[in-house]
């Protein structure tokens, strides 16, 4: 079972994240795989509300995914955090190489202006 819902708003893939499962590395692995088969460049928006923790091979899938949408010339941002996943990500310095939003319209405000 997918732990994510994919659709598309604006120019952007957006993928919702389903609540009650703690993603790992493949899940992460299986986005990227979906978004970059579905549009290029992806730029992919990742709505983490559903999710309450994070793993740290969710951290390591997280890199790896920001990773391929830069290499396929394409952009990833993250919103609608809870307190508890921007606190881990911030605490780890992810805000450093990843791009966080406070909702999914502000993600998508910036990947417009992206470009």
């Amino acid at each position: 079972m997918l732990w994510f819902s994919l659709r598309t708003e604006g120019n952007a893939l957006v993928a919702d994240v389903i609540s009650g499962k703690v993603p790992t590395n493949q899940d992460i692995v299986r986005v990227s795989q979906a978004c970059i088969s579905r549009c290029s460049p992806p730029n992919v928006i990742l709505n983490l509300s559903g999710v309450a923790l994070v793993s740290s091979s969710f951290i390591a899938g997280l890199i790896a995914l920001n990773r391929r949408m830069q290499d396929a010339k394409g952009k990833l941002v993250l919103c609608e955090l809870t307190p508890v996943v921007r606190e881990t990500l911030t605490g780890a310095k992810l805000d450093r190489i990843l791009t966080f939003a406070e909702t999914e319209d502000d993600a998508l405000a910036l990947l417009s202006s992206a470009g």
